[in-house]
């Protein structure tokens, strides 16, 4: 009996020995499989983020070809605005503009320069111009004391800025800018009263032109020429000259208006 019973305590005691250890072989795959499970879905959000990455790399190179090509749209070539030398004062140039409204609507527009550029509009850098109408603006162009040639002289950038009005006469959202680039012939002067004129044809479908003065403006430059010296010298005058002379003119009126009065009251005696 006692023989028996170790056998069979030998024999239970292999059996828990091979489910001990068929528990552990079973358990093993599971821990093993663990590691490869983490590894997969670190490469899994390793793939998401390399393509999340080029999407965004994408959509940056289409953003900044998009910008490039909203730029290259707005770049539009400058129009050269020529100034000309007034007889008798090289620092000063000037030049007329003809704005020509050739459409059936009326506009507004206005001249911008930039900081410190020395030129001035008369009689206004803005205003409106009528269907089919026209104004004249005249450009003065004064060169910096510190420079002695005009060209040391930067040139300054302008831009005319053209609205048209709606039937209600209310400016419409359409907004036209045209760069004008400024320059002085090297050659060549002109009367203070009749500068050179550059014409602006101004529609509401089609951007502003620059044409060519017409025979038109230069018949009637020649006429301007034949005007009298004293219309010149007063308008080449600057406002601190023509003040003086305002008021010199005044002294001499009161000195004639005393005078006249005194002979009158020495004759009545």
């Amino acid at each position: 009996m006692s023989g028996r019973e170790n056998e069979s305590s030998r024999q239970s005691t292999r059996s828990g020995g091979e489910n001990a250890s068929g528990k552990e072989d079973g358990n093993a795959p599971s821990g093993r499989s663990e590691p490869s499970l983490q590894k997969s879905s670190e490469r899994s959000r390793r793939g998401d983020y390399s393509v999340a990455s080029t999407q965004r790399s994408f959509s940056d190179r289409q953003n900044t070809q998009r910008v490039k090509r909203k730029v290259k749209k707005h770049k539009t070539p400058a129009t050269q605005l020529r100034f000309v030398r007034i007889h008798g004062r090289p620092d000063v140039a000037r030049v007329q503009l003809l704005l020509s409204n050739i459409s059936d609507r009326s506009l507004f527009f206005k001249l911008k320069s930039n900081v410190g550029s020395n030129v001035s509009a008369l009689p206004s850098g803005q205003g409106h111009v009528a269907a089919r109408g026209s104004t004249r603006c005249v450009l003065t162009w004064h060169r910096p004391k510190k420079c002695h040639s005009w060209e040391e002289v930067d040139p300054p950038k302008l831009l005319l800025v053209t609205r048209f009005l709606d039937s209600n006469n209310e400016m419409t959202a359409d907004q036209t800018s045209t760069r004008l680039l400024a320059h002085v012939a090297r050659t060549g002067s002109c009367p203070a009263t009749n500068p050179p004129v550059e014409q602006f044809l101004l529609d509401a479908v089609s951007r502003p032109q620059d044409v060519e003065p017409s025979e038109v403006s230069v018949r009637r430059q020649e006429m301007d020429e034949e005007r009298s010296a004293m219309s010149e010298f007063i308008v080449s005058l600057t406002p601190e000259q023509l003040n003086l002379l305002i008021f010199l003119l005044i002294l001499f009126f009161l000195g004639l208006y005393n005078t006249f009065a005194n002979y009158k009251n020495s004759s009545q005696k």
